[in-house]
């Protein structure tokens, strides 16, 4: 199948150069579906009769093409083959990608009826795991660090492996194709897409069977289905595709591998924005300590300055005194003499305490005036 990618300017420039009936017979699209394709892509079409009124040169000029979103080559379309009347013009962001995985010439999504001689290496640690080393540290196995060596974490029956094996080493091989990598960490396994680790593993679908043990009690187990389980994710995240008596795992393979990437990328767009709202918040962060910290200096040296308005207003009070008591008092009499000096002893005192004279005084060195308001 050819695929078709065009900007907004070129879908534009196919509209107004080929009608749409032309353009549904070369390409798997509806008249409706490349209808609304357009809208979508706020794409005008030519109006009733343009068609006709173009072969005599009585046209109208095209509709200017207006300005809209981004102008990457993100609309596909597909070309007819043969009799194929699918309607590929209304599919979904996976169903797109799977397509286009399915016609990448890169990939092989086939599973070979026997394992090459020469599989990945992925397979073949997987095949013999005995054969991996992992990393070490004090003498026990590191869980925590990432090497480039591995197997995919496997746990199927003996009859089951080699179908296994195959499966794997197909889509690892497509994975590679597509440009991605893997990790591992002792017996987990991840592909890295874009950055992002999407973990990946195998298990054999089974059935509980109840039954009646010898002595008459009710008892069950678990028997081997022979259908294979592909775990992509942990946690949350984890997804599982089954394998079904009708439909093999094999013809999921390009459905899986566009799930993977559309994960990867939707994971790596949330990161890009945890990222960016985490600066944010952090710049709003520094902000608002850099408010504080300007309030505190603020109030602190509003408080300060309060504080020397009341010492200066104490001195004022306190000079006043020592002037009325001068002034009701005989100092000239003897009996007056400590009344004299004490007065003396105040203005002294006044003049340390004014903040704005600050007079030094040897004996009050190191007292705080503020204690004497």
């Amino acid at each position: 199948m050819v695929i078709k990618k065009l900007s907004r300017k070129e879908l534009y420039n196919l509209v107004w150069a080929t009608s749409i009936k032309q353009i549904t017979e070369d390409y798997l699209v509806s008249f409706q579906s490349f209808k609304k394709i357009c809208r979508n892509n706020r794409i005008p079409l030519p109006p009733n009769g343009y068609w006709s009124k173009k072969k005599f040169g009585k046209a109208s000029p095209p509709i200017p093409l207006p300005k809209y979103g981004t102008e990457k080559e993100n609309i596909i379309l597909y070309r007819r083959e043969d009799e194929d009347k699918r309607d590929l013009g209304e599919l979904s962001d996976c169903d797109k990608l799977k397509l286009e995985i399915e016609n990448d010439p890169k990939v092989d999504l086939k599973v070979s009826k026997k394992l090459s001689k020469k599989f990945d290496p992925i397979v073949k640690a997987t095949k013999f795991p005995e054969t991996v080393n992992h990393p070490k540290k004090g003498g026990v196995w590191d869980y925590t660090k990432r090497y480039d060596y591995g197997g995919i974490g496997v746990s199927v029956s003996e009859n089951l492996l080699p179908k296994t094996l195959r499966i794997i080493d197909t889509l690892v091989r497509a994975l590679k194709a597509r440009g991605h990598t893997f990790s591992f960490v002792y017996e987990r396994s991840y592909v890295i897409i874009n950055s992002i680790e999407i973990s990946l593993s195998f298990r054999e679908r089974h059935k509980r069977i109840i039954y009646t043990d010898d002595y008459g009690h009710k008892r069950s187990r678990l028997d081997p289905l022979g259908l294979l389980i592909l775990i992509t994710g942990e946690y949350s995240s984890k997804k599982e595709w089954n394998e079904t008596n009708t439909i093999s795992l094999e013809k999921k393979l390009s459905q899986i591998i566009a799930y993977l990437e559309i994960t990867a990328e939707e994971e790596l767009d949330w990161k890009i924005e945890s990222a960016k709202r985490e600066k944010e918040r952090q710049e709003q962060e520094k902000i608002e300590r850099q408010k504080a910290e300007i309030r505190n200096r603020e109030v602190k040296k509003l408080k300060d300055l309060i504080a020397l308005s009341r010492q200066w207003h104490e001195t004022q009070k306190l000079r006043k005194f020592l002037s009325h008591l001068e002034e009701n008092t005989d100092l000239n009499s003897i009996s007056n003499i400590e009344i004299k000096e004490l007065i003396k002893f105040g203005r002294e005192k006044a003049d340390w305490l004014d903040p704005t004279i600050a007079k030094k005084d040897e004996i009050l060195e190191g007292v705080n005036p503020y204690d004497f308001l």
